[in-house]
């Protein structure tokens, strides 16, 4: 008998979208012990799938149709009392952003103590729940298990949100955990370790896991067993070696493709052309200090040299924490270093006054990496777009013909232009963001983290756009990213980061291929999938 199996489990979406379902005619099994991987985009009824075996559906989604038996029984049939006994103690669950499930207003330490006296572990003794939440602590690898457990959440590091996670799912030993995009916004070394934990502790423990994800090169990583979802429909299922190796659905197809990142061969830039930007020596330094404590002093960028020739794209590649974003506030003047130089086609920004720097804000522009929190909820997409074109003395009406210009150019419709970004999906925000960049003609584009929450397909559609862009309009493009797999496809030279620092240059290819330092070679063996993806969907 299988430990989980969903039979033809249907779930009906409120009326008026462009879908009857969220869940149509879906079947899959689990067997103890083994990782099946639930693979599609956005929209594509996993995380749905999840729910509905959790209970956690919100009434407006209540399943129409079919079973879902866990261990013979079947949950759709449990009343909310025995549901409740199963979730934690039978079935763990690790959600996609640890922030918005562990509460901010308690220590860690006692939210993993709350779930084990819910559930009755020794009989609600004191001493035993500290010592078994400092084993899970230290079982997930977290450092100073004492120091984690007495913090609150927004102390730890996503890292280490996730490990808490992992240790709140874990901590009964439930035969059954589901993992819901538990690495998508995370750096590749972090994704990796939490990926090894996890198969770490479902081989010790003989846990089956019912693992969602986007990324093919997770499933190459962890997966025995695969079903890829589409519009809320299974359209393949088999071995993870059956479907990596021969994917036979077009989605899977596509999906594969997006992952090994296959397209059209990009145009190089110029290798003689001009120097546009140089940074020289660039030293930016934060001061934290509490009420009881003492300043401290962060170095974020320490002494950052590089230069970047009209029309090519460089990368500049790293963890969180690495100095990325601080370098690229930094040229376009939303962080002020206190040492370096700053030049534009010769001209060094850093020195420049409100007023002078005015005509160069134009030259430079910057794609932020979550267009949602750099719009305005309040402003039609298209005065966004024209707010900039404005400010610099065009016509109104020039200014919103141009943003109607811009949006189709983006490839979307111009009468996008009355609608607010609410309506408007990831891909399509990020979209608009590049939009309102270009709507003063930038010379220099700074994409930060552009893709990083985006679905692989979506993640390949904005690349292509950038990369057209670069071509037709001739950009220069610093292009911040902590997946290397996208720097390789998009940049011709790279930097690699580390504690605010440049520890390695060049041209990707060569990077890539021979790192010359450590970090680098640590960063390439963290991608998930790496050997996959060598070897192609079809190695």
């Amino acid at each position: 008998m299988s430990l989980l199996a969903v039979e033809h489990l249907s779930i009906a979406l409120p009326p008026g979208g462009d879908r009857a379902h969220a869940v149509e005619d879906v079947s899959f099994t689990l067997e103890p012990g083994r990782v099946l991987c639930l693979v599609g985009e956005s929209g594509s009824g996993k995380s749905v799938s999840a729910g509905a075996i959790m209970g956690l559906l919100p009434q407006a989604l209540r399943p129409q149709s079919g079973t879902i038996r866990f261990e013979g029984e079947d949950l759709l049939a449990a009343t909310p009392a025995r549901l409740r006994s199963l979730r934690g103690a039978r079935i763990g669950m690790v959600f996609q952003e640890p922030m918005t499930v562990l509460n901010p207003l308690m220590r860690i330490g006692d939210q993993i103590g709350e779930m084990l006296l819910a559930h009755r572990w020794a009989a609600r003794a004191l001493g035993p729940v500290k010592a078994r939440i400092a084993a899970l602590l230290e079982a997930v690898h977290l450092p100073d298990p004492g120091r984690i457990a007495r913090a609150y959440p927004h102390a730890l590091s996503g890292g280490q949100r996730q490990r808490v996670m992992i240790a709140m799912a874990m901590a009964l030993e439930p035969s059954l955990l589901i993992a819901d995009e538990p690495t998508t916004a995370l750096d590749v070394t972090t994704q990796m370790q939490i990926l090894r934990l996890l198969a770490d502790l479902q081989r010790r423990r003989g846990t089956a896991v019912l693992f969602i994800t986007h990324d093919f090169g997770v499933v190459a990583e962890i997966a025995d067993d695969v079903a890829v979802m589409r519009h809320g429909r299974i359209v393949e299922q088999g071995t993870a070696r059956q479907v990596l190796a021969a994917p036979a659905h077009p989605y899977t197809q596509s999906l594969i493709a997006a992952a090994l990142h296959e397209g059209a061969p990009r145009i190089a830039a110029a290798a003689d052309a001009a120097e546009l930007l140089g940074v020289e020596r660039l030293c930016k330094t934060y001061a934290r200090a509490g009420i009881f404590t003492r300043t401290r002093a962060r170095r974020a960028l320490d002494s950052v040299s590089l230069s970047l020739r009209r029309g090519e794209t460089y990368g500049l590649v790293g963890e969180s924490g690495s100095g990325k974003s601080t370098l690229a506030r930094s040229i376009v003047r939303l962080v002020q270093p206190e040492a370096g130089a700053i030049r534009l086609a010769g001209v060094d920004l850093r020195p420049l006054g409100r007023a002078a720097w005015k005509p160069f804000r134009k030259r430079v522009q910057m794609v932020f990496q979550d267009p949602f929190a750099s719009l305005n909820p309040r402003m039609r997409v298209g005065e966004a777009i024209a707010a900039g074109p404005i400010a610099h003395g065009m016509a109104r009406a020039a200014a919103l013909a141009r943003a109607a210009d811009l949006l189709a150019l983006v490839q979307l419709d111009p009468a996008a232009a009355q609608r607010f970004p609410h309506e408007f999906s990831g891909g399509q925000r990020q979209r608009i963001g590049i939009a309102r960049a270009l709507a003063l003609e930038p010379e220099l584009l700074i994409a930060d983290e552009p893709v990083s929450a985006l679905d692989v397909s979506v993640q390949a559609q904005i690349l292509a756009l950038l990369e057209d862009l670069r071509v037709r309009l001739g950009l220069t493009m610093l292009f911040i990213t902590h997946d290397l797999r996208i720097a390789a496809q998009i940049c011709d030279r790279v930097a690699v980061m580390r504690n605010g620092a440049i520890v390695e240059e060049g041209v990707t290819a060569q990077v890539f291929s021979h790192p010359a330092h450590a970090y680098t070679a640590a960063l390439l063996d963290s991608v998930p999938g790496r050997n996959w993806r060598q070897g192609g969907a079809h190695g």
